[in-house]
């Protein structure tokens, strides 16, 4: 469910099509205007949080005593993330010591945000976070790295330091953040080197001089179009598509991709809010890698 809001209605009025944006979007639940200057619209605001939650079916879910004294404990530690043992142990402690209850609760809590915990991801199943925030601080610590964006958007999981605060984040909790980062499309790591990462946030804006030799005739074109173009679509893209570019010209809102003796030239523009695909080479290769791109 979602609730759309409108704040600071008083000096920016804002109005959109709702009726639009609920058939688009049906689980847009409502629209609510407030301004937390005279407080005007907080009560009808509290009141649609209210009713919205309730619907959750994780509500209606049995949860023990000894879950509510797990979580106790769990949202009074003043660590930033626990080990997988350190929360069974807790649990133990608290009375639950059935290890597929254990997994039930931490989905529980998962899903209502009180600590983070992707136990079907081998790389972080062994690590539960206790304070996203502190998980968004350090990937946008290093997202905004001057640093690597100066190499390229090339950034060594050894130089993490550099721009991870060592009280907050010691060095043993850098390949977390990192492995997050994958997780969630942000970056990769480079096949012969997994401590290596190619981050495209911070790859140049600049367009590199070698895609002037692609072959701007003769190929099958293809363009997407959006009314508002997705912040973050070709960072993911670059992640997804990052075995097809190894060695060619990769830059913030583009990239070269090679498949089967074809090469492709993918470009975001801003301006046009649009993504522009083009692929040259054997007319019998184009459309699979132009199928693959789509994907």
């Amino acid at each position: 469910s979602v609730l759309v809001v409108f704040n600071k209605v008083r000096s920016n009025p804002i109005e959109v099509d709702r009726h639009y944006l609920q058939q688009k979007y049906p689980f847009i639940r409502g629209f609510i205007s407030t301004d937390f200057e005279d407080n005007s619209g907080i009560n009808e605001l509290r009141t649609a949080i209210s009713r919205e939650v309730r619907k959750l079916a994780v509500l209606h879910e049995p949860f023990p005593a000894t879950w509510f004294a797990i979580r106790e404990q769990l949202t009074e530690t003043h660590a930033n993330i626990i080990s997988a043992e350190a929360y069974r142990a807790l649990c133990i402690r608290e009375g639950e010591f059935d290890p597929a209850a254990q997994d039930s609760l931490a989905s529980t809590l998962h899903n209502l945000g009180i600590l983070m915990h992707f136990r079907d991801d081998p790389r972080l199943r062994d690590t539960y976070v206790l304070n996203p925030i502190w998980v968004a601080n350090g990937i946008a610590a290093i997202l905004s790295s001057h640093a690597a964006a100066i190499r390229s958007g090339e950034v060594q999981l050894k130089e993490a330091s550099r721009f991870l605060d060592a009280t907050e984040y010691p060095q043993e909790t850098h390949s977390f953040i990192f492995d997050l980062m994958k997780k969630f499309e942000f970056c990769f790591s480079f096949p012969d080197d997994d401590t290596r990462y190619l981050v495209p946030a911070l790859l140049s804006p600049i367009q590199p001089e070698e895609t002037s030799a692609f072959p701007r005739s003769d190929c099958l074109r293809f363009e997407y179009r959006y009314s508002i173009l997705p912040m973050g679509l070709f960072d993911r893209f670059i992640v997804r598509t990052h075995t097809l570019s190894m060695n060619l010209p990769r830059w913030r809102k583009g990239v070269m991709l090679e498949f089967e003796g074809n090469q492709a030239l993918v470009v975001a523009d801003s301006d046009d809010k649009s993504v522009k695909v083009a692929v040259s080479g054997p007319l019998s290769g184009r459309r699979r890698l132009l199928a693959l791109i789509r994907s």
